[in-house]
């Protein structure tokens, strides 16, 4: 009470946004297996040697996806795990621009299996509000940073 003897306004918080329940959830196992399959089946097209860019596009946003998911606590990857991935797929797309094969060697299909298996286990046991979050993260990171890539190589093939 204030001296006056009037009731005083309690200090105003910021005031959060109720996260719905099913948000704290985890992924449903039907989505959880969707997730996992498609990343599988992408790592073993591309051992296979029936790779393409769209299919290392997806072994490049799977990855990031778990960096992300590692980011917040998720998962038992390391850093250096995601920079050698990150820098094995940047190295593969160069290779494959100039010479049409998008095949992974033993060196990327190591660090590919190891994402994989660290995506698995993230995926099985991340809340939908981590993963949506994260996604939409990697969503915002793709409309960033693959327009001004296109553009590098679009300008690089006119000269």
């Amino acid at each position: 009470m204030a001296k006056n003897g009037r009731k005083t306004k309690p200090e105003t918080r910021k005031a959060r946004a109720a996260i719905p329940k099913h948000m704290l959830l985890p992924l449903t196992t039907e989505h959880v297996k969707g997730l996992s399959l498609s990343a599988h089946l992408t790592l073993a097209a591309c051992r296979s040697g029936e790779g393409s860019r769209q299919l290392l596009c997806e072994l490049v946003r799977v990855t990031y996806m778990s960096y992300f998911l590692w980011e917040t606590g998720c998962g038992s990857a390391g850093y250096r795990l995601y920079r050698d991935a990150e820098e094995i797929l940047d190295g593969l797309s160069m290779e494959s621009e100039s010479n049409g094969r998008w095949t992974l060697d033993e060196q990327a299909m190591r660090a590919l299996e190891r994402i994989m298996q660290v995506y698995d286990e993230q995926i099985g046991s991340v809340s939908r509000r981590k993963f949506v979050n994260c996604k939409m993260r990697l969503d915002r990171l793709l409309r960033v940073k693959i327009p001004h890539r296109v553009a590098e190589i679009d300008a690089s093939e006119s000269v």
